[in-house]
């Protein structure tokens, strides 16, 4: 896909154009990588919660914390030992663009 700055907007006449491609395609990126460092946040603080629960049986989330909570453990489990977390990223990435509190 060629990448345009801006195309012309009143029928090749003038040379008036628009960035907005160019801006759209810049705020996505943005976008995305917004989603991928929340990801991160998320696997954070899920091991967070886990070590919580470990330390303290009585600990308790919200309904919707712990709605979230479940749905990330579903496909990232606890991290017990050290592993590669590339695919924990994409999933809490995936969950978070696509999650229904």
């Amino acid at each position: 896909m060629e990448l345009l700055d801006s195309f012309p907007v009143e029928g090749n006449i003038e040379d008036s154009a628009s960035n907005l491609p160019r801006a759209a395609q810049r705020l996505k990126r943005a976008t995305d990588n917004t989603f991928l460092v929340l990801s991160m946040e998320l696997l954070h603080n899920t091991q967070a919660a886990d070590l919580r629960k470990m330390q303290n049986k009585n600990f308790k989330m919200s309904p919707a914390t712990e709605k979230l909570y479940k749905a990330y453990r579903v496909n990232s489990p606890f991290v017990d030992q050290d592993r590669i977390y590339t695919i924990d990223l994409q999933n809490g990435d995936e969950l978070l663009k696509n999650y229904q509190p």
